[in-house]
């Protein structure tokens, strides 16, 4: 499969901020609006990546892999299920967690397509539901684990020194509320490996879009019924600035989560190719690593 959603909804964003510049001129909605487009765009993007990473790259090593990321897919897949079921869709198989070396798949749900002029709004809400579900799975992690991370009115769109200050304000608060954790308590260990487990798993991929895609393709009038809804979201969106924060928001620790499985993947997958006896030394200094971390750590 052709792994284009990323850039699609990429373009979407910068077309928006365009066409939000000659309908809207000084709204506040087009810098939100075509942002969350954008990093949504680069959550797929990376999420594709990672895909594409373990089942080429990382194979012989990707069942590892993917049952450690397990609780992400399985919660991914449960945001479908709750999409379609929202949707009033019918359900003809749900499957949580399968790894399926032939297509790289984790799981799925099958469904019925709908149907009508909402056939395409209804399919891309099932297809983004995991970047809600796994979303509020996460927020809930930080607002046990780190309540002082959660900070969605760092986030401004002004320009791109703003969008900077707030990716580094986001990482920060991030950073500064889990530093300060108990380290000796196996709670905060077993949470930081569910915080990037569903951090991964809030990202969409490609194939998450096959649907909407062949929809689009036989529903012509739903893709005009999708920009009549969006456009009136847009619209009316200086009501709802807090609703872009906060999916900005989300959509910037996604990206984040995300950055810090592919470079985990890279060291794993580089670790792996190694003699046996250097990765039980490289085992050994990893755990030697978070040993002293937990007894030097905060209480």
């Amino acid at each position: 499969m052709v792994r284009l959603a990323g850039g699609i909804f990429m373009g979407l964003g910068v077309a928006l901020y365009f066409a939000m510049g000659l309908l809207l001129p000084g709204s506040p909605v087009r810098d939100y609006g075509s942002l969350v487009l954008l990093f949504l765009g680069v959550q797929v993007v990376l999420k594709d990546v990672a895909d594409v990473w373990v089942g080429r790259v990382f194979k012989p090593y990707s069942l590892w892999w993917k049952v450690l990321l397990a609780p992400g897919t399985v919660v991914h897949e449960v945001s479908h299920l709750v999409g379609v079921v929202a949707m009033g869709c019918r359900v003809k198989e749900f499957v949580p967690f399968k790894p399926d070396p032939e297509t790289g798949t984790l799981g799925y749900v099958a469904y019925v397509p709908p149907r009508g002029a909402l056939a395409l709004p209804r399919d891309l809400v099932i297809g983004l539901a995991p970047l809600f579900g796994c979303g509020l799975v996460t927020l809930g992690i930080l607002l046990v684990l780190a309540p002082g991370s959660l900070q969605p009115g760092v986030v401004r769109a002004g320009s791109f020194g703003d969008l900077f200050s707030s990716i580094v304000g986001v990482a920060g608060d991030l950073l500064g509320a889990l530093g300060g954790l108990p380290l000796k308590s196996w709670t905060t260990w077993v949470l930081f490996y569910l915080l990037l487990c569903f951090g991964f798993g809030a990202a969409p991929s490609t194939p998450d879009f096959k649907n909407p895609w062949k929809t689009a393709v036989k529903s012509p009038l739903s893709i005009g019924v999708l920009a009549l809804l969006v456009f009136l979201f847009l619209f009316f969106g200086e009501r709802f600035l807090f609703v872009y924060r906060w999916l900005l928001w989300v959509s910037l620790l996604s990206v984040l989560l995300l950055g810090a499985s592919l470079v985990l993947l890279a060291a794993g997958s580089r670790v792996a190719r190694l003699p046996l006896g250097l990765r039980a030394a490289v085992a050994a200094g990893i755990l030697a690593l978070l040993a002293l971390g937990v007894l030097l750590g905060p209480a």
